[in-house]
């Protein structure tokens, strides 16, 4: 179980020991339309029609045949879904600057909070999309008050999070005294019900926004991606929850991101695949190149690193929920 009471959250950082559809030519995207030759055109692995061009890496072919899958049609419920969501997500994406006062103990205090929650989440077989709307409530309520998060009433903060996200989310959410419980008696029910409320009001009652999660689930129901790279996605997604400087970037290119690391294979250069991002997503979702390089620089430095605790201990929560993940992972610059 997950009743842990967070305290003498001091931390170091060091490097990590280990260290559908088919695509079709010339499809349309929410931007426009990729433009291709005759001879450049990369069929699927289904083999519908003989490649025109043979290249030498079939591992690279593979990964292209699969990422060019993640392209939206102009006139598809994925396009639409992409839009509505990206138009919220423009709203109220946070500011660039909006954890530059942190210092490097919040942020460590901030990622054991949410290693914390991903185990209480696990423990209740809650969606992941509860997880996700968790953490987003948590620094939408710190962003919204511009407040540094305070080691006596972080872990209050965390759970009542957890509690709104489940109601909105589960048929059988958390229960006050189950919060109490978690939390090894460090609140009581009243302070977790006035936490809520202060919470629910400081961000004007909008409990749901697109996440990362949101975004990946649209990306990835538009594809026919095997279980594997399905599961690598969800790993790496999750992984971005503990690192706050990801904040800086919209939850949608963090999913663009996830997802190509994912189906990136080994062997592969780094400008190769920045390249091939670049090609088969900017143009789709409307961002530069230089915002795709430097959040696929942020998610490979939060992957490569580790966080302990004061206590030296491991923050692995997500590793523990995939256990064979990041063997797959290629990171590789």
């Amino acid at each position: 179980m997950a009743q842990t009471k967070l305290n003498n959250i001091d931390t170091d950082r060091g490097q990590h020991p280990g260290g559908g559809r088919r695509a079709v030519p010339k499809k349309r995207s929410c931007g426009e339309s990729f433009k291709t030759t005759e001879e450049e055109r990369c069929y699927d692995h289904f083999g519908i029609e003989e490649r025109k061009k043979t290249r030498k890496n079939t591992s690279w072919d593979t990964f292209m045949g699969s990422f060019s899958q993640l392209q939206l049609q102009e006139d598809g419920v994925g396009c639409e879904l992409y839009s509505f969501n990206k138009e919220i997500e423009q709203k109220i994406c946070f500011d660039k600057h909006s954890t530059e006062k942190w210092s490097c103990t919040t942020k460590t205090m901030r990622s054991i909070l949410v290693d914390w929650l991903v185990l209480v989440h696990h423990a209740h077989s809650f969606s992941v999309s509860s997880l996700f709307l968790a953490v987003s409530i948590l620094d939408r309520y710190y962003a919204a008050t511009g407040e540094l998060p305070q080691r006596n009433s972080f872990q209050a903060h965390g759970i009542a999070c957890l509690l709104l996200a489940t109601k909105y989310h589960e048929s059988r959410p958390l229960r006050i005294q189950e919060c109490v419980t978690y939390t090894a008696g460090s609140c009581t029910a009243e302070q977790v019900l006035k936490v809520e409320s202060k919470i629910l009001s400081t961000i004007g009652f909008r409990l749901a926004v697109p996440t990362v999660h949101t975004f990946v689930q649209i990306f990835l129901s538009t594809s026919s991606l095997v279980p594997d790279a399905q599961n690598l996605t969800a790993y790496i997604s999750e992984m971005c929850l503990y690192e706050a400087e990801l904040l800086k970037f919209a939850p949608s290119l963090v999913a663009l991101s996830a997802i190509f690391l994912a189906l990136s294979p080994v062997g592969a250069s780094e400008s190769e695949r920045k390249q091939t991002a670049w090609e088969e997503t900017g143009k789709c979702s409307n961002y530069r190149m230089d915002d795709f390089e430097k959040c696929m620089a942020a998610i490979k430095g939060q992957l490569k690193s580790t966080i302990y605790t004061r206590s030296h201990r491991k923050l692995e929560a997500v590793d523990r929920k995939y256990p064979s993940a990041r063997a797959k992972l290629n990171l590789a610059d």
